[in-house]
């Protein structure tokens, strides 16, 4: 196609399209198309008669998704055709007189059935944009076509005059990596100047719109500071962070006189691939996208949700009305400060993508790690592709165990990582930046040499106030009879202790101070693993999806790993003369010890132990529970009780606690008799001699 500037450009008039429009009605009858012939040029009516078979091809079509990309046409332009895949056989695909677009089943036509604008029929005049949605995803699984996805959602606005829509990549080397695609893709519509590779910008000079491939980080975001960009996408977008996103989806808007035309005309789109500490996690989270394997659910692919980003936290809801309600601080102007912002994401499968078919693409992707497979072939967010990972999930499944004989366990701890943020923080109560550890852990019997350490439980708090989450560690102390309560005091070490104390004054709770980083407590650890000393009792799929992705290069992107930190916290306390030495000898997985047929004296998935267990031996009879019932003194008697004897059945089990529950014993039966002198009725005394 010979170059044209843009100044000597014709465009296709509505007389033109008048035209058009009755030789299709007409179904191409000669007689018009004689009479047409003599009053335009021969290219012109070559051009005519194009458009005519593409715009009745596209009418005859059983999918609406089938059309012709615009009508704000010049005869040098070269028409953009979109075609369902069901549509597919009306064209074809092998010609220089247009461009199709035909998008393979699955995630990538869904996600190209949006924002789609519809005209009024030979005009520049909008009439509505189809499946409107602000910002707009494909992600989940590696190789399901999510860059050419991109690449051809922006042909959807290059019709609209000085749009100027942008791909933002983290570096420089990926920028031209998607700008060398966007190439290929183009190449039917780039002429010798319409591309630019210095500066990275594709222009088509009909409507002198642009599409520009620039690089955004932390370090030159601001640079983007009064620019107007019609269409924001990110491609990769887990590889940026928060504030550059959100400054440049700040900049998401189209100078275009009429405003209603301004603000249908721009959008945000994005492309992934699962990153669990990416913040487009906590938005899916809130939107409640993701099952328990940390994938998007079925029944969410493509939903459409509204949230609002507000106070560093995010809240969705499928009503908008309903959102904007709990965001309803206005300005002076009587505005929301906030407004609900559309938003879907679409979750990618590899087996969608026939062009990799017939390639080893699966196959080289299963060579990878466990943490690789499960976010790259899965699209699950729970794991993630980290090179720089101090932990194995390899070595959490060698070691795991399902249950654990108490004859075995030497000390017992929960230990407790605070944190201060307040649920209030988030109107619908979901997850938070910042989430308060909570885990039990236990050191078996024996000396240094031979002594593992299993983990028993994960019962980490996200979203609740300090007595809450102390609440919890308080239950989970008592289920799994620990000897000590192990808090870090860097948060307030005083309200810590008060607070413990008035749930449970007879709790052995130890304020832990440190002074190490993040990195260093999570480092310290890690030999211990290395050395096959550590067991997780069951799949504690929180704590380990949380080691696994915690990367000590990445701590400011990925929050307070507060189950990784009391995790920490707790071993080294168990573990101080192990992790003094410089060597710690590897014990084999077969040197676990064997789990008794007993469970109400093993530690059991499921099955923790409960101080009030009706089963357990030290409960009083059902003569006594009868007795005591008869009577309000007597519940609360039967209630001390139950404590006493429990704490007495422990130290029977375990001698070698004896500095810790003896005074707790004593604390106890001082509490009953107490009460017992001051209700003047020793209920138990009683029924013992009944």
């Amino acid at each position: 196609m010979t170059k044209i500037k843009l100044q000597d450009r014709t465009r296709i008039e509505a007389k033109h399209w008048r035209a058009i429009r009755t030789i299709i009605d007409n179904d191409f009858e000669s007689d018009l198309l004689k009479q047409l012939k003599k009053t335009v040029t021969a290219y012109q009516f070559e051009r005519i008669i194009l458009l005519s078979t593409l715009i009745q091809k596209c009418e005859s079509a059983s999918n609406k998704f089938t059309r012709i990309n615009h009508f704000q046409l010049h005869f040098e332009d070269c028409p953009i055709i979109w075609t369902h895949y069901d549509d597919k056989h009306l064209f074809s695909e092998d010609t220089n007189d247009y461009m199709l677009i035909a998008p393979q089943k699955g995630a990538q036509y869904e996600y190209l059935n949006n924002n789609i604008p519809t005209y009024v029929w030979g005009t520049r005049q909008i009439n509505y944009i189809r499946n409107h949605t602000k910002m707009c995803g494909n992600g989940g699984a590696a190789g399901t076509g999510k860059t050419y996805s991109l690449l051809v959602n922006a042909l959807k606005y290059i019709c609209w005059d000085d749009y100027l829509q942008v791909f933002f990549r983290e570096q420089y080397k990926d920028v031209m990596s998607t700008f060398e695609e966007g190439r290929i893709v183009y190449r039917q519509l780039i002429n010798n100047g319409d591309l630019d590779e210095i500066k990275g910008e594709i222009t088509c000079p009909m409507f002198n719109s642009k599409i520009e491939f620039s690089y955004i980080n932390e370090q030159n975001y601001l640079s983007l500071q009064g620019r107007q960009l019609g269409s924001v996408t990110f491609e990769e977008i887990c590889q940026l962070e928060k504030a550059p996103v959100f400054y440049a989806i700040g900049r998401n808007r189209y100078p275009h006189k009429n405003k209603a035309i301004a603000d249908k005309l721009t959008y945000v789109n994005y492309s992934c691939n699962p990153d669990p500490h990416h913040f487009l996690k906590d938005m899916l989270e809130a939107g409640e996208f993701l099952n328990h394997e940390g994938q998007v659910k079925d029944s969410w692919n493509g939903k459409k949700m509204y949230f609002i980003h507000a106070n560093e936290e995010f809240d969705m809801d499928e009503d908008a009305d309903i959102l904007q309600s709990r965001h309803s601080k206005t300005n002076a102007l009587g505005d929301y400060i906030t407004k609900p912002v559309s938003f879907k994401f679409y979750r990618g499968h590899l087996h969608e993508n026939l062009y990799l078919a017939s390639t080893d693409y699966e196959s080289t992707l299963s060579m990878g790690t466990a943490s690789q497979r499960k976010a790259l072939l899965e699209g699950s967010w729970n794991q993630c592709d980290n090179p720089n990972s101090l932990y194995d999930a390899k070595n959490f499944a060698d070691n795991r165990i399902q249950e654990i004989d108490r004859s075995e366990v030497g000390r017992c701890i929960v230990s407790v990582d605070p944190a201060m943020t307040s649920a209030n923080s988030n109107a619908k109560g979901k997850r938070l930046p910042d989430s308060a550890g909570i885990v039990a852990l236990a050191r078996t019997v024996g000396d240094g040499d031979e002594a593992k350490g299993i983990i028993l439980a994960d019962r980490t708090s996200v979203g609740k106030k300090v007595d809450d989450y102390l609440k919890d560690a308080c239950i989970l102390y008592r289920e799994v009879g620990a000897d000590m309560m192990l808090v870090e005091s860097n948060q307030g070490s005083e309200l810590l202790t008060y607070a413990i104390q008035q749930i449970d004054p007879d709790i052995n709770a130890k304020l832990h101070y440190t002074s190490d980083s993040k990195e260093a407590r999570a480092r310290s650890i890690t030999p211990l693993y290395s050395a096959n000393r550590i067991s997780h009792m069951g799949y504690l799929q929180d704590l380990e999806d949380e080691m696994i992705a915690f990367d000590p290069d990445k701590i400011r992107k990925q929050g307070s790993p507060g189950r990784l930190d009391a995790l920490s916290h707790g071993l080294r306390e168990l573990f101080a003369d192990l992790l003094k030495q410089k060597t710690i000898k590897n014990l084999s997985v077969e040197s676990m010890f064997i789990p008794p047929s007993d469970n109400r004296d093993s530690f059991s998935l499921g099955n923790g132990y409960n101080p009030f267990d009706p089963n357990a031996d030290s409960q009083p009879t059902p003569k006594q529970q009868t007795m005591a019932a008869q009577n309000e003194d007597g519940k609360i008697e039967l209630e001390l009780m139950q404590k006493v004897r429990w704490y007495e059945a422990q130290l029977k089990r375990f001698p070698d606690r004896k500095q810790y529950l003896i005074p707790t014993i004593q604390k106890r039966k001082q509490k009953l008799k107490d009460h017992q002198n001051k209700a003047n009725t020793p209920i138990w005394w009683m029924a013992d001699l009944i």
